[in-house]
C-alpha cells in the first residue's frame, strides 16, 4: 500500500498498534512524504533502528513492513523515486514468508 501524506502522524500509537497488529500478514506500507512538512514520526515508523512496540497488543512487531521516502529526495527523478519505493518490497515479502515459515516448492516450474 502506498501512502502519501504531507505531515505529522497525530494518532501515533493507534497507528504503531495497528502496524503491529498487520505486522503478521504479508503486506507493505510505503509512505511517501510529499513537501516540506515534518515527517519525523514517519521517521519513527520506519522502524528501521528500532522494532514497533504496541502499548494495546504488549508486543513488537513481527516484522518490518514499513517504509518512508520523502518525496523531494528524488523530485528531479520519478525513475530513481520509482525504484526507492519499490526495491524494499521484495525485502519485505522475503521476510513475510521467511516468518510464516513458508518456503517456496521447487517441483512447482514457472510458466514461460
Amino acid at each position: 500500500m502506498i501512502i502519501l501524506t504531507s505531515g505529522q502522524i497525530f494518532d501515533y500509537q493507534e497507528t504503531v498498534d495497528e502496524i503491529v497488529k498487520s505486522s503478521n500478514l504479508p503486506i507493505s506500507l510505503i509512505f511517501v512524504g510529499i513537501g516540506d512538512g515534518d515527517f519525523s514520526s514517519f521517521r519513527k515508523i520506519d522502524a528501521d533502528i528500532t522494532p514497533l512496540w504496541s502499548t494495546q497488543q504488549e508486543k513488537f512487531s513481527e516484522r518490518d513492513c514499513v517504509q518512508f521516502i520523502r518525496f523531494n529526495d528524488y523530485r528531479d527523478s520519478p525513475g530513481s523515486l520509482v525504484r526507492e519505493i519499490m526495491k524494499q518490497i521484495p525485502v519485505q515479502m522475503t521476510n513475510y514468508f521467511r516468518n510464516a515459515n513458508i518456503r517456496p516448492n521447487p517441483k512447482i516450474e514457472l510458466e514461460k
